[in-house]
C-alpha cells in the first residue's frame, strides 16, 4: 500500500526523514477507515499520517495548503508554530539527522545578496554568542540561508512567552514580577559583560519555563535585523514597538544596554499593569508616545507593587539615557537577586487554573510611602556581605552572626521538618533484600509503574519519548544493577520515586573504564526523589550517570542537552553524573545530596566554543565528596567555550585535599581558568577547601591561584551539621553557619524532601 500513495507526497516525506510512516500498521488503518473505498488521495494520506502522529497537525496543514516543500530548511524540519516578536516568524524545528529539536526563526530578506549579507552578520552573532551563559538566555547558536530566506536557530527554552501569559491569565502578581525583573536583569548583567545589547527585551521575547525560570529569547538579533527604527520604520505591529527606547526613534542611537534598561522597565510596568505603559492605537501613534509621553507610576493602578520594583522601573522609564541605572549590574544591585520564594510565587502564577491577579482599580490617592526604606538594610546587609568576602581573601571564616532568622542555627532536622525529640534516634533505613524480578511492563508503554515488592531489574525495558517511570504512590521500587547498565536512549523520559542500586562483582566496563549505573544517550532527562548508590562492599565504585549524548557526533548543528535532578542522593559513586558530551550542556540539581566519594560533574573534556556548559545547584549538599566539577584535559582546546556555575544555598564540604575544582592533564589549564564562572547567593564552602588544583597524569598536584578565576556569590564559613556524613538524611541537614544569607531558608539540603536511600 506503500507503493500506492502519491508520488509527490512519497518525494516529500523523504525529504522530511518520514518515508517509513507510509508503511506504518496505524497508517494503515486510518487510511481505509478515512478512505471507505474511494480513491486515496493525497488529502487521505495526509490525514492519516496526522492522525497518527507521524505529522504534527501543522505540518499537515501546511501540506494541504500546498506549502509542504517550506516544511525543511537546510538540516531543519518545522514542527509547529511558535509566539514571537513579529518581525521574526518563529517555529518548533527538528534537526534531521541528531533529532534534536530547536526554535527556529525565519526573516524574509529583500534579495538574495541581502540575505547573503544577513545571513552573515548572523553567524557572527552566533560565534559571539556561543560563550553565553545559557541558564537565563536562549542565543543563536546557528545561521543559515535558503534563496531570500535567512534563518536562525536557538535551543528550546520555556513552555510560554510573557506575552501569551497576559493574554490567558491577565496582569501578573507582583512578586513573581519582581522575580522576574531580578532574573532579567541578572542575564543582562552577562549580556552587558560579553558586550552583547539584547536589542528587544518584550514580553514576545521573554519566556517563562514551568521550573520558575526567565530565559531571554534571541539576544542581540533585533540589532542586527532591523538595525534602524523610527518613524520611517513603523512597518510592524505597534506592540512589537512597547519597549523601544526613544533614542532609538528620534536620532538613530543603536541598540545598547541603556535601551535594554528602558526596555526591561516597560516591560515590568506592563506585566505589572496588564497593559504597555505607552499607549498607541497604531505603530505611529505608538513611537510617537514614547517621545511625548511619560507613563504615570504603576502604583496608581497595581497598588500593591513593591517599592524597591516601582523605584527600579521610575529610573528604567527616564526618557534621557543619562538618567537611567549606569549599567546593568547597577539595576541588579537595587532589586536584589532571585529567591526561592520569588520562583515558587512564579511557578504558581504561570500554573494552567491558577487564579488571576486582583482586578486593577485606581486608588483615590497616590500610595502611602513605606514607613521605612529598605535600602539601608540593603547597605547594611551588602556590607556584611563585603566583610565576608574580606575575610575569605584572607582564608578566615566570616565572624559568627548573633542568632536570627537569616543564619546561625537551625533545628535539629532538615528546615520545614519537624524537630526531633532530645536523643530520640534516627529512623533506620530500610534493608535491600536479595531479588532480580525483572520489571513487569509493556515496551513503549507511556508510563511503567514498577513492582515496589521486591527489586527488579530494567534492562529488558524498551521506553519510549516521553515515558515516565515511577514507583507505586504508596512505596518505593528498586532497581538492582548487576552488570550492564540501565540504558536510556529517547528524550523527555522521566524517573520518579526510584532506588537505583548497583551490586556485581564483575562489571562490565573495561578494566580501564569506570563502571556505570545508568547509561543516558538523549537529549532531556528528568529524575525526582530518585537515590544512586553501590552497595556495601563493592570492589569498584560506579558512575551514577554516564551521559553520552549525541551517540552520532556526525551532525551539522548544534546539539543542546538538558538533565533534571530534584530531591536526589548520590552515595558511594565514582561520580553522580559523568558527562561524555559534545554538546551544550545544561544540568540542574534541586536539593541534592552528594555523599562521594567522586566528584558531582566529570566533564571528559573541556567543552569547545560551541558547547558552552551550564551548571545550576540549588539547595545541594557535597559531604566528603570530591569536587563540585572534574574536567579532564583542560588544555586540549585553546578557546574553550563557557563553563557556568549558578550555586544558591548550597553547602560544599569536600574531602580532605580536594578542590571545588578539579583539572586533570598533562598540560596547564590556560585559557580553561576564564572560561568558568561561578555566580551565585549563599553558597558556603568549608575554610580549609581549595578552590582549584591540576592534577597531572604524574599524580602531582598543584594549586592555583583563586584570582585566575571569576567566582562570585560563594563564601567560606564552617558549618556544623546535625550528625556525620552518612547516608541518613537528617545527619546532613545543615544546623549551625557563619555566614549572612539571603533567605531564612538553612544551606543545603532540604532533607523533608529527600528519599531515604536503602541500605
Amino acid at each position: 500500500m506503500a507503493d500506492d500513495a502519491p508520488r509527490e507526497l512519497a518525494e516529500l516525506l523523504e525529504r522530511l526523514g518520514l518515508a517509513d510512516a507510509l508503511r506504518a500498521r496505524r497508517v494503515r488503518a486510518r487510511l481505509r477507515r478515512l478512505g471507505r473505498g474511494l480513491p486515496q488521495f493525497q488529502s487521505v494520506w495526509v490525514d492519516a499520517l496526522a492522525q497518527g502522529r507521524f505529522l504534527t497537525p501543522f505540518q499537515a496543514a501546511e501540506i494541504h495548503a500546498g506549502r509542504g516543500s517550506s516544511l525543511r530548511l537546510g538540516p531543519y524540519v518545522l514542527l509547529a508554530g511558535l509566539a514571537g516578536p513579529g518581525y521574526l516568524r518563529s517555529y518548533t524545528a527538528r534537526h534531521a539527522e541528531t533529532r534534536q529539536t530547536y526554535h527556529l526563526s525565519l526573516i524574509e530578506a529583500g534579495d538574495e545578496p541581502a540575505a547573503e549579507r544577513l545571513a552573515g552578520s548572523l553567524e557572527s552573532l552566533a560565534a559571539r554568542s556561543a560563550r553565553l551563559d545559557t541558564l537565563h538566555l536562549s542565543p543563536v547558536c546557528g545561521a543559515g540561508r535558503q534563496g531570500r530566506l535567512v534563518w536562525i536557530v536557538q535551543p528550546r527554552a520555556g513552555d510560554s512567552t510573557a506575552g501569551e501569559h497576559l493574554v490567558r491569565h491577565g496582569r501578573m502578581p507582583p512578586m513573581a514580577v519582581l522575580e522576574i525583573a531580578r532574573q532579567m536583569a541578572a542575564a543582562s548583567v552577562h549580556l552587558e559583560q560579553a558586550g552583547l545589547p539584547h536589542g528587544d527585551l518584550s514580553a514576545a521575547t521573554v519566556r517563562l519555563t514551568a521550573e520558575g525560570r526567565v530565559v531571554l529569547s534571541a539576544p542581540g538579533v533585533r540589532p542586527i535585523v532591523r538595525p534602524a527604527e523610527g518613524f520611517s520604520h513603523a512597518d510592524l505591529a505597534p506592540e512589537d514597538y512597547d519597549t523601544l527606547a526613544p533614542e532609538r526613534i528620534d536620532g538613530g542611537a543603536p541598540a545598547d544596554p541603556r535601551t535594554d534598561l528602558y526596555a526591561c522597565g516597560c516591560l515590568w510596568w506592563h506585566l505589572l499593569a496588564g497593559r504597555a505603559p505607552f499607549p498607541g492605537g497604531n505603530a505611529l501613534a505608538k513611537l510617537r508616545a514614547h517621545l511625548s509621553s511619560t507613563p504615570a507610576d504603576v502604583r496608581t493602578l497595581a497598588p500593591d507593587t513593591p517599592p524597591i520594583l516601582a523605584a527600579a522601573i521610575d529610573a528604567c522609564l527616564q526618557p534621557d539615557p543619562r538618567n537611567r541605572p549606569g549599567s546593568a549590574a547597577a539595576l541588579a544591585g537595587r532589586i536584589g537577586a532571585s529567591t526561592p520564594h520569588g520562583r515558587r510565587a512564579l511557578v504558581r502564577s504561570t500554573r494552567p487554573g491558577r487564579r488571576a491577579a486582583p482586578p486593577i482599580h485606581a486608588p483615590a490617592a497616590r500610595p502611602r510611602a513605606a514607613a521605612a526604606s529598605p535600602w539601608p538594610i540593603a547597605a547594611g546587609g551588602a556590607a556584611l556581605v563585603a566583610f565576608a568576602a574580606v575575610l575569605w581573601g584572607i582564608g578566615l571564616p566570616a565572624p559568627a552572626p548573633e542568632p536570627s532568622g537569616n543564619s546561625g542555627e537551625v533545628a535539629t532536622t532538615a528546615a520545614g521538618a519537624p524537630a526531633a525529640a532530645a536523643g530520640q534516634p534516627l529512623p533506620k533505613p530500610r534493608d535491600l533484600e536479595d531479588s532480580s524480578a525483572n520489571a513487569a511492563a509493556t515496551a513503549g508503554a507511556p508510563e511503567i509503574v514498577l513492582d515496589a515488592s521486591s527489586p527488579v531489574a530494567f534492562d529488558r525495558v524498551q521506553l519510549a519519548p516521553g515515558a515516565r517511570v515511577r514507583s507505586p504512590a504508596d512505596a518505593r521500587a528498586t532497581v538492582l544493577i548487576r552488570g550492564a547498565p540501565v540504558s536510556i536512549r529517547e528524550d523527555d523520559v522521566s524517573f520518579d520515586g526510584i532506588d537505583f542500586v548497583w551490586q556485581t562483582g564483575l562489571p562490565s566496563a573495561a578494566p580501564d573504564e569506570t563502571p556505570a549505573m545508568l547509561r543516558i544517550e538523549a537529549g532531556r532527562v528528568r529524575f525526582r526523589r530518585c537515590t544512586f548508590q553501590a552497595a556495601s562492599g563493592q570492589a569498584r565504585a560506579p558512575a551514577a550517570l554516564r551521559w553520552v549524548f549525541p551517540t552520532d557526533r556526525g551532525g551539522l548543528g548544534l546539539p543542546t542537552g538538558r538533565l533534571v535532578l530534584t530531591d536526589c542522593v548520590f552515595h558511594r559513586v565514582a561520580s553522580a553524573i559523568d558527562a561524555q558530551t559534545a554538546a551544550g550542556l545544561a544540568i540542574e540539581c534541586d536539593n541534592l545530596l552528594h555523599l562521594g566519594p567522586g566528584p558531582l560533574v566529570r566533564l571528559d573534556h573541556a567543552p569547545a566554543a560551541g558547547e558552552p556548559v551550564s551548571l545550576a545547584l540549588r539547595s545541594v549538599t557535597c559531604r566528603q565528596s570530591g569536587p563540585v566539577l572534574e574536567i579532564s584535559d583542560p588544555a586540549a582546546i585553546e578557546k574553550p567555550g563557557a563553563i557556568s556555575i549558578d550555586a544558591r544555598l548550597s553547602v560544599f564540604e569536600p574531602r580532605a585535599g580536594e578542590p571545588l575544582l578539579l583539572l586533570t592533564g598533562p598540560q596547564a589549564p590556560g585559557g580553561l581558568a576564564k572560561a568558568i564562572y561561578w555566580t551565585g547567593e549563599g553558597a558556603l564552602v568549608s575554610p580549609e577547601a581549595r578552590i582549584a588544583i591540576w592534577h597531572k597524569p604524574s599524580g602531582e598536584r598543584m594549586e592555583l591561584n583563586d584570582a585566575a578565576f571569576a567566582i562570585a556569590g560563594l563564601v567560606r564559613s564552617p558549618v556544623q551539621f546535625v550528625g556525620a556524613a552518612e547516608p541518613v538524611l537528617e545527619s546532613n541537614a545543615a544546623q549551625r553557619w557563619q555566614a549572612p544569607l539571603p533567605s531564612a531558608d538553612a544551606p543545603g539540603i532540604r532533607a523533608a524532601s529527600l528519599p531515604q536511600p536503602v541500605r
